[in-house]
């Protein structure tokens, strides 16, 4: 029996594209409204952006997995027989929600549930890589550790430095020899 290690286990990789056909749901090859081609910034050779909807139906569960890596929110997986099949590739990268921008996996899933309780449709602005190299890039930078995301601010890192450096210091042979135990004489 194999161990995965988390290492292992949190790594993605890309499955071939699921290519369905959609009822009025799914990558609608609409024009991008000027205010959320503004929520794409500078686009990347490579990719192809678009608006994804999605429609409410009863007994359909939602099956739509994310990752926040470094301030995006990456697709991990579309579930069969759910409200998102066929409309996400892994590596789909989830730009904004009903027009507002998405950068933390709560405000994300946050906004996808608010929508999809109270207008029963919601629509999604996707970066999608379609060269071989753009989903390599994706999947990696999907895949990098999340050292920054962890990393302690500067102040924290500068005073576990110093301590370390105390540490050291104290451990050094050339103290060890300097330090020598005194024990009072007994006059």
């Amino acid at each position: 029996m194999e161990k995965n290690t988390a290492a292992d286990e949190a790594k993605v990789e890309i499955p071939p594209p699921v290519i369905t056909s959609q009822e009025k749901s799914g990558m609608e090859r609409l024009v991008i409204p000027a205010d959320r081609e503004r929520n794409i910034g500078e686009r990347k050779n490579g990719y192809e952006y678009s608006i994804v909807v999605i429609n409410f139906k009863p007994g359909l569960k939602f099956g739509l997995g994310i990752k926040n890596v470094y301030k995006s929110i990456f697709v991990i997986k579309a579930d069969e027989n759910s409200l998102v099949t066929g409309l996400f590739n892994v590596a789909d990268r989830i730009i904004d929600v009903d027009g507002e921008l998405v950068n933390d996996n709560q405000k994300c899933k946050g906004l996808l549930v608010k929508a999809l309780k109270e207008k029963k449709i919601v629509s999604l602005l996707i970066e999608r890589g379609i060269t071989e190299k753009a989903l390599k890039d994706a999947t990696d930078e999907m895949n990098e550790e999340h050292n920054q995301s962890v990393m302690a601010p500067p102040d924290v890192r500068s005073i576990m430095r110093k301590m370390e450096a105390h540490r050291h210091l104290r451990k050094s042979p050339s103290q060890e020899a300097v330090l020598v135990p005194v024990v009072p004489a007994n006059d």
